[in-house]
């Protein structure tokens, strides 16, 4: 029986390839950290931080100025 699979050549050395690159290796540093990270195919199986209520004014940090 014959392999059906079929071998995809991809274009390389595109404007895009090195962020690619770099975005695959900052990936690798941040799971070597905390971890492999699975993504879910459903948005109901998200796990993660709940937007704010539209209504609720911002509150801001007034910072001191302090004299040199």
């Amino acid at each position: 029986m014959k392999d059906k699979r079929e071998i995809v050549e991809y274009k390389t050395g595109l404007p895009l390839d090195k962020d690619i690159r770099d975005t695959q290796g900052h990936m690798a540093d941040q799971e070597a950290i905390h971890g492999t990270w699975n993504i879910t195919k459903e948005p109901k199986d998200y796990r993660g931080q709940k937007n704010a209520p539209m209504n609720e004014p911002k509150t801001q940090i007034k910072k001191e100025n302090t004299p040199l």
